[in-house]
């Protein structure tokens, strides 16, 4: 009861100060004592909406799997009637290694450290009953924050300026008042649309919570057979190389009688030099 007294002497304190202030800040003259009385306005801050609590979570977990348990809180969220905001699973290569099979095969075998991270964003009275299920799901948990913000009086306070400059804007429009500037008034009603804008997001963040998951699991032994990629690993079988080299040598052959046969005017031509010169050597008279 004290706290609700105190809240609505500050809001009363909050909204002269408002009215105040916005007068002077916009130019206005008063032509008449219209407006809400303090009575009022103290009814009105004294049945104030509930207090604006946004409430938070972190959790950061290890899991036996972290693709199954990320599927298993996916199924959670939509039996809560949430969302996911934010979803991210990937895997870090802590160290591998390749191992030869054979010439034209490896087994890389890799060390994996696989995690997921994820925003969700859940009806406030979810919230508890979805951090136990989740907290269930865990082989232990790192750390588990949960922080709630009490804006109430921030809510109270855009509350109380949307009040003072509605009727400002409605003695304006009735004449009791005269703002000097016309382009003052566009100024007050924009003031007034990101006032309720601020309302809107708080009371959105008051009915929906939201939590920031990153969880984990040890690592993973990943092995896999790959084609050898490194071209001076292969090599051609013995028996292959045997028949290669007797195909290669039979061609070199074959090439070298084609190459005497394309010389034929040659040859025959020195066989009968070497004739004519042995005959004429046979000829010669002994002296």
């Amino acid at each position: 009861m004290k706290a609700t007294i105190i809240i609505g002497l500050a809001s009363i304190i909050l909204f002269a100060a408002c009215k105040e202030k916005g007068h002077a800040a916009f130019g206005v003259i008063n032509n008449s004592n219209g407006g809400a009385s303090a009575d009022t306005i103290m009814v009105d801050s004294l049945t104030l909406t509930k207090p604006k609590l946004i409430k938070k979570a972190s959790l950061n977990f290890k899991v036996k799997d972290v693709t199954k348990t990320e599927r298993t809180i996916n199924s959670l969220i939509n039996h809560y009637k949430g969302m996911v905001l934010h979803d991210q699973l990937g895997s870090n290569l802590e160290r591998g290694e390749d191992i030869k099979l054979r010439d034209d095969s490896i087994m890389r075998v890799s060390a994996l450290n696989i995690s997921a991270e994820m925003m969700v964003k859940l009806p406030k009275d979810s919230l508890f009953d979805f951090i136990d299920k989740v907290t269930a799901m865990s082989l232990y948990v790192n750390n588990r924050t949960i922080n709630v913000t009490d804006k109430t009086l921030s809510y109270m306070e855009a509350q109380l300026k949307l009040k003072s400059r509605a009727e400002l804007v409605a003695q304006q429009k009735k004449g009791s008042v005269v703002i000097k500037d016309p382009a003052n008034v566009l100024a007050l009603k924009d003031e007034m649309v990101e006032q309720q804008i601020s309302n809107k997001n708080i009371e959105d963040e008051v009915n929906f919570s939201t939590v920031t998951l990153s969880f984990f699991q040890s690592k993973v032994l990943n092995k896999e057979v790959i084609a050898n990629d490194d071209p001076s690993a292969y090599h051609v079988p013995f028996f292959n190389r045997l028949a290669l080299a007797f195909e290669s040598g039979w061609g070199l052959l074959i090439g070298l009688i084609l190459g005497l046969v394309n010389l034929w005017a040659i040859i025959l031509l020195g066989v009968g030099l070497i004739v004519t010169a042995l005959y004429l050597k046979g000829k010669k008279p002994i002296g």
